[in-house]
């Protein structure tokens, strides 16, 4: 941590840490819409009486 603030690569701290709160809150807002979406779709496989997994993982070989 204190490499980062000796070698010049955060030249403003404030400037930072904003950068890493709108990161964050961001990422909360996409997530929250995400979720959303996944009940919206999830009520809508369920009315219509669709089998589904909620959560499934996927690789790529």
């Amino acid at each position: 941590l204190i490499d980062l603030f000796t070698n010049g690569q955060i030249k403003d701290l404030k400037d930072y840490v904003l950068g890493v709160e709108v990161g964050l809150d961001t990422h909360s807002r996409k997530n929250r819409g995400g979720l959303l979406m996944e009940n919206g779709v999830e009520k809508l496989l369920i009315d219509y009486q669709v089998e589904y997994k909620k959560q499934v993982t996927f690789a790529l070989s």
